[in-house]
């Protein structure tokens, strides 16, 4: 299966992100949150302890609804940052060491 007959970024029937999973699950503020979110779903983690990084991230910001308000209002006020993609953007470590937890 590939991502265009998964309906991952596109509509395979409309050719628009309409109904695709990109469109479902994207709730991004930035630009930069669209283009991390879409090369998430082109690339997933594989190794177990990234996917855990990730997942106790996500579980935190969705159990401190101030937390995730404050940082959406941060992130609201950056400038466009990373208008380039590349796999530099994507090498964070992890969530926690950068947000402070």
């Amino acid at each position: 299966m590939t991502l265009r007959n998964l309906d991952v970024l596109v509509n395979s029937s409309t050719g628009t992100t309409t109904g695709s999973l990109l469109e479902r699950l994207n709730r991004c503020n930035t630009a930069f949150g669209q283009r991390m979110l879409r090369h998430w779903l082109c690339a997933p983690l594989c190794q177990q302890e990234a996917i855990d990084d990730r997942l106790d991230a996500v579980e935190y910001l969705l159990n401190n609804t101030a937390a995730t308000e404050e940082v959406g209002k941060i992130l609201k006020t950056l400038p466009r940052l990373f208008s380039s993609s590349g796999p530099t953007l994507y090498t964070f470590g992890s969530q926690r060491s950068h947000l402070g937890w």
